[in-house]
């Protein structure tokens, strides 16, 4: 949390806020993380509506990683190019924001991986795509991975690659798969594994944790719904 509140981000609602005030959804997600770590789950599915901050929130926790633990070897695993630029400008924005009390020098940055000056890398991948169909993974030993809307994944084999280049039993290791919904498909079935697995945790993040949905009564949408 300490970190957190040294974060800006350009949100949709309050313009340029640091992540000290954080959504219900958001605040959910990282308690969910933490019960997850306590009891030994290192492997996490989650299911969210859209627009509930869990992406930046999770982008957050992976550059957090990153520096606290020297030597970490992780990726972030997108949908497609455009959100990977996406999500590597937020890092870069995340990383740049910084005070100097709380940054790390950075190696390198380019689309193909984040290196920081404690020796851990982050990898720029795309987890989905016919195209790159069964490439991801190979080759790097991974302890962190964060993939991000794998509903619209496609590549199966990508998907194994990237889960089974995922260390074993490193006690730092851990993995995120985070997406909405979109009816049933690899993410699909991902999450239902995880709701049956002892080593996995389902996470399930509904619009209604959100406080900004709050209509207060008295108001007219209360009133009239």
């Amino acid at each position: 949390m300490q970190f957190l509140r040294q974060l800006s981000i350009d949100s949709k609602e309050a313009g340029q806020v640091t992540l000290k005030n954080l959504l219900g959804t958001q605040t959910y997600h990282i308690e969910q993380v933490i019960r997850g770590l306590e009891d030994d789950i290192h492997f996490f599915v989650e299911c969210k509506a859209r627009q509930l901050g869990i992406t930046t929130i999770q982008l957050a926790l992976d550059l957090f990683w990153h520096y606290e633990y020297a030597g970490m070897q992780g990726t972030l695993c997108s949908d497609g190019d455009e959100n990977k630029a996406m999500f590597r400008n937020t890092l870069t924005q995340f990383h740049n924001g910084l005070p100097p009390t709380h940054r790390l020098k950075m190696l390198t940055n380019n689309r193909d991986f984040m290196e920081f000056e404690n020796r851990s890398r982050m990898f720029m991948q795309i987890g989905g795509g016919v195209k790159r169909k069964g490439g991801k993974g190979r080759g790097k030993g991974i302890t962190f991975i964060h993939g991000t809307e794998l509903s619209s994944w496609e590549d199966e084999e990508s998907l194994a690659s990237i889960i089974a280049s995922l260390a074993e039993v490193n006690p730092l290791r851990f993995a995120m798969f985070e997406s909405t919904a979109r009816g049933y498909n690899l993410f699909e079935e991902m999450y239902s594994e995880a709701e049956d697995a002892v080593t996995q945790r389902a996470i399930f993040i509904g619009w209604w944790r959100n406080q900004l949905y709050r209509k207060e009564k008295g108001s007219n949408e209360y009133e009239a719904y």
